[in-house]
């Protein structure tokens, strides 16, 4: 059954048009929006007879061919950003219709969990686009490091980069040596690189906010060293690298005066002595789980701290109570499978803007004891609570407490 085109409109953001709503032919329709498994027919150019202003198409979870893509781009002229999530037959040939029509125009493209695109389709993508700024292609088990190759030989100018999962090997150290003008990266799980390369690719973009390289193997505290001192990063994630000390992450707090998040979960030799040096940089956000090293210390005070994640570490009441002393302006807190007891529940129902706490796990706290203080505590919103000690009825807790959302 064909859809039917709707729009639906945001104060802060041009209206997107969803192909499930009423729409109004007065709109002026920027983003238009698959959101179901049919894509319309093309009996009737509406699109660019009705929205000829239109520059990014989102499909999520459609199911149209290679020539069904084919005939419904006929239907525009100038889109510059394309995102395709759940496609089933998303594969070289679309990327191939896109080139067709679009490379005058494509600046931003997000083609994630296609495992029918090859580099040969990437590549034609790339060499064509004289203005693509973004790539994103996340969990392409058939992309390799033949794509960053040719970036750099056509598209060094490019700005985000997007290639977490994909089969990227290579021992080249001057893999990145022509990118320059990089703002975010994400090459999560690409273990198989050079670490020089990567060294490279942190000292010379000098404008890069956000960083992602979860589980690159051969990251270390010298390779912390590289990053410039007028770093502008905001976004870092190094979880799953075990060569990290505390010695980098001082490193790191020396550089990034910008950092507003820092996951390091999973890094086994991070202890809390360089918990200070990160409060230091006034982040929001801070992802410590499962850091074994990280036991009980004394924190300093922080008013910028809103999420804080201590899943799996060996803390105790105590460091709850130094949270609840110095975090003062806490939203987010997660304490799952910690030594925590029902007295840190006592010390953290004093921060006032606290709203969400994740508990589950083996932690020392009973369902009695946490209605006892769940009575008594107005602001928290949102509770993570399963003990494999003490099971409890979740729909119990939710009629007791109508205001909780319970996990």
């Amino acid at each position: 059954m064909p859809l039917t085109p709707t729009l639906s409109s945001k104060t802060l953001a041009p209206p997107v048009y969803h192909t499930n709503k009423p729409t109004s032919d007065t709109d002026i329709v920027e983003t238009v929006c698959f959101d179901t498994p049919n894509i319309p027919s093309p009996r009737r150019a509406f699109f660019s007879a009705d929205f000829p202003l239109t520059k990014s198409l989102i499909f999520c979870g459609t199911n149209p061919t290679g020539e069904e893509f084919l005939k419904l781009f006929d239907q525009f002229r100038n889109i510059e950003d394309l995102e395709f999530s759940i496609c089933t037959y998303f594969d070289d040939s679309v990327l191939h219709s896109i080139v067709q029509r679009f490379s005058h125009s494509l600046k931003t493209i997000n083609c994630s969990s296609s495992d029918g695109i090859t580099d040969v389709g990437v590549i034609e993508l790339i060499e064509a686009c004289a203005n693509l700024q973004s790539l994103h292609l996340e969990q392409c088990p058939k992309v390799t490091v033949a794509v960053i190759r040719t970036l750099s030989s056509h598209r060094p100018q490019i700005q985000k980069l997007y290639l977490p999962q994909c089969n990227i090997e290579s021992a080249d150290s001057r893999l990145f040596e022509n990118f320059t003008n990089l703002r975010k990266v994400n090459l999560m799980g690409c273990s198989k690189l050079n670490p020089e390369a990567l060294a490279l690719l942190i000292s010379q973009n000098p404008h890069l906010t956000h960083l992602n390289l979860s589980g690159c193997e051969g990251i270390d505290d010298n390779m912390l060293g590289y990053i410039p001192e007028s770093s502008e990063l905001e976004v870092i994630d190094l979880s799953y690298i075990q060569s990290i000390t505390d010695a980098g992450i001082v490193k790191l707090a020396n550089s990034c005066r910008s950092l507003h998040t820092l996951s390091l979960s999973h890094c086994s030799q991070i202890t809390g002595s360089s918990i200070p040096a990160l409060l230091s940089l006034s982040p929001q956000i801070l992802y410590l789980s499962h850091c074994q090293g990280i036991k009980d210390i004394t924190w300093e005070t922080t008013q910028s701290l809103k999420a804080l994640s201590l899943e799996g570490c060996s803390i105790t009441d105590q460091t709850s109570q130094e949270i609840a002393r110095c975090c003062t302006n806490l939203e987010v807190l997660h304490l799952s499978n910690t030594r925590i007891t029902a007295a840190s529940l006592i010390s953290l129902k004093n921060l006032p803007d606290l709203q969400t706490l994740y508990l589950s796990g083996y932690v020392d706290i009973t369902y009695i004891q946490l209605i006892d203080i769940l009575d008594n505590w107005p602001q928290i919103k949102c509770i993570s609570y399963r003990n494999p000690n003490d099971p409890v009825d979740i729909n119990l807790l939710s009629n007791r407490y109508p205001n909780i959302n319970f996990e």
